[in-house]
């Protein structure tokens, strides 16, 4: 059946229901008597292999190159995360009219401690997502407002306090971490807004409170009533779609939802603010997330009626192109028919290539020529000793690459900067 351009009001807003490819499913995650379809969220599909530099990218690689950089140096492309920047919060601003929820996007800090980026996100007014008190106070370094972070993950507290005023939202990973909060007199507030993290236990998850059984639930529900005065709460869950699946991470959303408000029922207070979390790929954000957000946030309105906020914690989708890595061929060994080249670069500087698959380019020898490493039987190496030192593999490099020459290692502006370590150095 054809809904193109069908649309649905929601507390006054309306909000457009067509879904990317002009079809769209009404009841999707089920509540309403009708079962969720089944191809609501489609495979993502494969990384790019071979993506090509854009023209600022290869001007600013090769100012850095005329300096003759020590290799491997890593290199902030600014245009890029500008670019990034403006379209989420475009899209922030977008189902925020849409639905009439207020969406939030909140940098999470964890990703990638650099300036540049963390100053973007503050100009772009958005929230950031701290895991530890060093964390917070960085924000507040960096000109953020306690007001404007959110505090998640087991350690939240750790070291020790270090952000005396009330910061935005506070997600407790337990109960036990609940109930201490409750006990607090209310005069001193750590947090504008106390939540819990819901555990994802048929995912094998260690964080969050787990709710699975109605005992769970009453206990979590009396921790939620106990705290005096207070009648509303925030709900947040977390699991990484590059781990589960995307379709998978839609039957979570729908079984949060279900767990929300089970907890309203049983507790008497309110979900006023609903967290999902982050963990999409920049490929899965832009082609399976983004067009689905509106969407997300009407089944959300309709499950819990007294919801003000939407929050999204990208990391790894905003920051992950923004940086790219400079390496130095070491080697290029020919075993038969197959090729591999060593560079000085190595898993210390890019810690997530087991993780995804990053773009590599090979820097011609005419200047400014660059070309991506499309598929083929060849791989680089990393300079260390270790066996699982391997940056990339099943990659074409030109039969002209010699010792000396010059690659780009891609994508390595989220986890591989705050994972990354020292080793062979001396």
């Amino acid at each position: 059946m054809d809904n193109a351009g069908e649309s649905k009001a929601v507390n006054g807003a309306v909000v457009a229901l067509n879904r990317p490819n002009g079809e769209y499913v009404s009841g999707f995650l089920g509540g309403r008597g009708q079962p969720r379809h089944p191809s609501w969220a489609p495979d993502v599909g494969p990384e790019p292999v071979a993506i090509c530099l854009e023209e600022c990218a290869v001007a600013l690689l090769e100012r850095v190159l005329s300096e003759r950089p020590e290799t491997p140096e890593v290199v902030f492309l600014p245009t890029r995360a500008a670019e990034r920047y403006r379209c989420m919060a475009d899209l922030k601003q977008a189902v925020s009219a849409d639905t009439g929820l207020d969406v939030e996007f909140a940098y999470s800090l964890k990703t990638n401690y650099f300036n540049g980026l963390i100053d973007m996100a503050r100009e772009q007014d958005f929230l950031v997502e701290a895991i530890s008190q060093l964390e917070a106070q960085k924000a507040i370094a960096a000109g953020f407002e306690a007001g404007q972070i959110i505090l998640n993950g087991p350690a939240k507290w750790w070291p020790r306090m270090l952000v005396s005023s009330p910061v935005r939202a506070v997600f407790c990973d337990s109960v036990e971490e609940l109930e201490t909060l409750s006990r607090r007199n209310p005069r001193f507030p750590v947090a504008a807004l106390t939540g819990i993290r819901l555990r994802a236990s048929s995912h094998g998850s260690r964080f969050g409170v787990e709710v699975d059984s109605q005992r769970a639930v009453d206990r979590v529900s009396v921790a939620l009533g106990s705290r005096r005065g207070v009648d509303r709460f925030g709900v947040h869950f977390h699991m990484s779609p590059a781990s589960i699946g995307a379709e998978q991470w839609f039957d979570l959303y729908e079984w949060v939802l279900n767990r929300a408000r089970s907890l309203e029922k049983s507790s008497g207070a309110a979900v006023v603010c609903l967290d999902i979390g982050g963990g999409w790929s920049p490929h899965a954000f832009d082609v399976v997330l983004a067009p689905r957000l509106g969407q997300l946030a009407v089944a959300a309105m309709a499950m819990l009626p007294g919801l003000r906020t939407l929050v999204l914690e990208p990391g790894r989708g905003l920051a992950q192109p923004t940086m790219a890595l400079i390496t130095r061929v070491l080697e290029v060994r020919y075993l038969g028919t197959e090729l591999e080249v060593v560079v000085d670069a190595s898993i210390a500087d890019v810690p997530e290539a087991k993780a995804y698959r990053h773009p590599v380019h090979v820097r011609g020898h005419a200047l400014g020529s660059w070309s991506p490493l499309g598929a083929g039987d060849a791989r680089v190496l990393g300079r260390s000793c270790m066996e699982s030192d391997v940056i990339v593999s099943a990659v074409s490099v030109p039969d002209w690459v010699a010792p000396g020459d010059v690659m780009v290692i891609d994508h390595v502006g989220a986890y591989d900067q705050s994972k990354s370590y020292a080793f062979g150095r001396g």
